[in-house]
């Protein structure tokens, strides 16, 4: 029998983190609209994974713009895995600075 797997967050932010270590950030982009278009909420790992994701393919920008998307919606705060975001937040900051 056919089984009806259907995506859900989890699904969807390690699919961002496979394209994250794959250096993958369009990908990743278009996961995190995808689970948007499913009536899913991006958590702080999903955006962390992204931005990791865009940080790794040098796109500071965009990072810096996710970041902006998760202050705005209160999404930064709401979890104590917050640090899963500061560290490559962190990181695309510093590769921003020294270029």
């Amino acid at each position: 029998p056919k089984a009806d797997l259907v995506p859900n967050d989890i699904s969807y932010s390690a699919a961002m983190l496979a394209c994250e270590k794959c250096e993958q950030w369009q990908q990743a982009l278009r996961l995190l609209v995808a689970i948007q278009t499913a009536d899913l909420l991006p958590d702080v790992i999903s955006y962390s994974a992204a931005i990791g994701a865009c940080e790794k393919g040098r796109q500071r920008q965009q990072a810096f713009r996710l970041m902006a998307v998760m202050q705005t919606a209160w999404i930064w705060w709401l979890t104590p895995s917050s640090m899963a975001t500061e560290i490559p937040a962190t990181t695309a900051c510093e590769t921003a600075k020294s270029t």
